[in-house]
């Protein structure tokens, strides 16, 4: 009697075992990079639109003739907050610090998600730009600082405010800014 050997086509059990196992990891390897890159890109963005609105303010303020402001806002609203809730640029004419009516806020920025936004002690509550485009404080001392943006743990950038007024982003931030910088 003959006997003929069929030899099945599919995987055992162990084969598939093996191939989900590396599947899983080659996974978990690529989530955690793009965690990090979506991290990175959240407080790259936050800082350009920071940036963007410190200029845009001057720039408004120059072509207006008067004081225009950028301050942390909750509510969009009043000035009042942290940085990190949102911010609003508004035509600050009174020079108050605040807007005095709904119709003189010009832009508003919410929140942004996972992004923690710290500000030194000159910049911490509004930033404030003279008619001629000069950063200047509501009586008149001058005005400079830095902000702190992080998306922890290691993504982030620095929005600095020059003594001419100028906006720059710096992305060589050490990452124990956030937590020394704290509001």
């Amino acid at each position: 009697m003959l006997r003929v050997r069929v030899r099945s086509a599919g995987l055992t059990l162990v084969e598939v075992l093996c191939v989900l196992a590396l599947v899983a990891m080659t996974t978990a390897a690529a989530l955690a990079g793009f965690d990090a890159a979506a991290r990175s890109a959240r407080v790259r963005s936050a800082a350009a639109m920071l940036a963007w609105d410190l200029r845009r303010a001057r720039v408004e303020a120059v072509l207006r003739g008067r004081r225009v402001s950028v301050c942390a806002s909750a509510d969009g609203m009043r000035c009042g907050g942290r940085w990190g809730q949102g911010w609003m640029v508004f035509d600050d004419a009174g020079g108050g610090g605040q807007p005095a009516s709904g119709r003189c806020v010009l832009r508003v920025r919410g929140p942004w998600r996972g992004v923690d936004v710290h500000a030194a002690a000159p910049v911490r509550e509004v930033v404030s730009y003279t008619g001629e485009g000069w950063p200047r404080q509501a009586g008149g001392a001058l005005q400079m600082g830095s902000f702190v943006l992080c998306a922890p743990p290691g993504a982030g950038r620095r929005v600095v405010l020059s003594a001419s007024g100028r906006v720059r982003v710096e992305s060589d931030v050490d990452p124990g800014a956030c937590s020394v910088n704290a509001d």
